[in-house]
């Protein structure tokens, strides 16, 4: 706890500690962020692997007599009036998916609400645990999910658009082809973290989009989400370069998948220590742009025997990788790959790296954490020493189903998305008792007694509305264009039109 004069103090169960904490200055401490279970940073780091229950925050300092109520009555159960409804994030694993693959749409929501997203997914309330859930989706085109919390009249939407690629050869998921992002920082765009702010860029070559690292430490992360890689497991992590041509300034950077939660830019390192299986690509022996790898923790980096990437060309890499395991007697190596490196559009591979052992420390660092064993984040790197211009591009992430997979994913180039089918809004009406019962799952409710007055919005519609009088005869009833009219006698009493 800390009091306004800035003293501060640790109280557990409910004994106030003999540790020193030095007073802040005096006056308001103004903190505006709290994380429990880790630290967040521009990458979350530093999971708890406990378990934690409980957990307040007050306005102000508590007394020491109050510290030991908490502890033995419990924590005062908050005032139970409900939140206002919020959607705070709604948000694909990816920003696009083979034609045919799962996406996984996760949400973080209002409680005590109803959610419901639209194209078929449907009420998802049952999916909703402490605010947060996630549900699977499979792509045949590509969709602008809704999803909407009600909670009486009380209703909040919001959307995401996935892109459906079609062309992706079999065996292949999908990371990012970066196509679907706006030229400028790729800080925030489909998940990506960049580290330190706007060290990567989007930017257009030609109508086709790449990401460049523009500075010495440049590091962007994307979590895998439910792709994430368990121990024991085999794929091909595949990726294209692509080179400016300036070779004045120094081109190096990396492609790999990792466990670590990197904090920082300068957590990857100069040699892409401490990461997992990739590539590295520099220019650093001064004899032209090559891809090599390091063969264990702190190595350096062994390239091929040539030059393998000329300017201005777009260049295929794969790098075959094991998860391997990390005993704690280190009886193992843990992670081997292997890579190899194909000029797009030839039919050769070049094997530059063969069963390597990867750069991924058994143990780890307290800083960056220690190993686990799955490895769940793709990494992007500049490494120390790359140049601030813009001479070095990346494209094309593939992970691999199963296995390695020695084929080309799709073809170099801009991809169009398979247009989304766009469903017409519905309007059906039907009697519920003594009253009847209008939904609708577009626009907003209309309401005519007479077409030639026109149309007036029916106040504080909702879907499903249940208040419909049965004396409406005659009136007339619209939401984005479809209508349906009540004529007395018939039945059933609703025409669509």
């Amino acid at each position: 706890m800390q009091q306004d004069d800035g003293t501060r103090a640790l109280y557990i169960d409910g004994t106030k500690d003999a540790l020193e904490i030095p007073a802040k200055e005096a006056g308001a401490w103004r903190i505006n962020t709290t994380t429990v279970g880790g630290i967040l940073r521009a990458n979350p780091t530093h999971w708890v692997t406990g378990l934690i229950d409980d957990v307040a925050l007050w306005n102000r300092a508590l007394s020491a007599d109050e510290v030991k109520a908490v502890v033995t009555t419990g924590t005062p159960v908050p005032s139970s009036k409900p939140q206002p409804l919020a959607i705070r994030t709604f948000k694909s694993s990816l920003p696009a998916a083979a034609v045919g693959d799962k996406m996984t749409l996760t949400w973080d929501v209002t409680k005590n609400a109803q959610v419901e997203i639209d194209q078929g997914v449907g009420d998802v309330t049952a999916k909703t645990v402490s605010d947060l859930g996630s549900t699977d989706v499979t792509l045949t085109a590509s969709r602008t999910f809704k999803l909407t919390l009600k909670r009486g009249v009380e209703t909040a939407s919001q959307t995401v658009s996935v892109a459906a690629i079609d062309g992706v050869s079999a065996g292949w998921t999908l990371i990012d082809n970066f196509d679907r992002y706006t030229v400028g920082g790729l800080n925030g765009q489909g998940g990506w973290a960049d580290l330190d702010g706007n060290d990567f860029v989007v930017v257009d070559i030609s109508g086709n989009k790449l990401v460049a690292p523009r500075g010495g430490n440049a590091t962007a992360s994307l979590r895998l989400g439910p792709l994430t890689l368990k121990e024991g497991e085999q794929r091909t992590l595949f990726f294209r370069v692509y080179t400016s041509g300036d070779e004045s300034e120094p081109v190096k950077g990396t492609v790999g998948i990792t466990d670590r939660s990197v904090r920082f830019g300068s957590d990857v390192g100069a040699m892409g220590d401490n990461i997992g299986p990739g590539a590295v690509i520099s220019n650093e022996l001064g004899t032209g742009v090559q891809v090599g790898g390091a063969n264990g923790n702190g190595a350096t980096v062994d390239f091929g025997p040539e030059p393998v990437v000329a300017t201005k060309a777009a260049y295929n890499i794969w790098v075959d990788f094991k998860n391997g395991p990390f005993p704690a007697d280190q009886s193992s190596t843990g992670d081997t790959y292997s890579i190899y490196v194909q000029k797009d559009g030839t039919t050769q591979r070049t094997k530059v790296v063969s069963d390597y052992i990867s750069a991924r420390n058994p143990i780890g660092q307290a800083d960056v954490g220690f190993t686990t064993k799955d490895l769940d984040k793709i990494i992007l790197g500049g490494l120390g020493g790359h140049s601030t211009s813009t001479n070095l591009f990346f494209d094309d992430i593939y992970l691999s189903k199963t296995g390695y997979n020695t084929t080309v994913p799709r073809a170099f180039g801009f991809t169009v998305p398979v247009a989304e089918t766009v469903k017409p809004p519905t309007l059906a009406i039907k009697r519920v008792g003594a009253e009847l019962e209008i939904t609708w799952s577009a626009g907003t409710l209309e309401s005519s007694t007479a077409l030639a007055s026109g149309w007036t919005a029916v106040a504080n519609a909702v879907s499903p509305l249940k208040s419909v009088s049965e004396n409406s005869a005659g009136s007339c009833f619209r939401a984005k264009g479809r209508m349906a009219r009540r004529d007395e006698g018939e039945y059933p009493p609703w025409i669509f039109d």
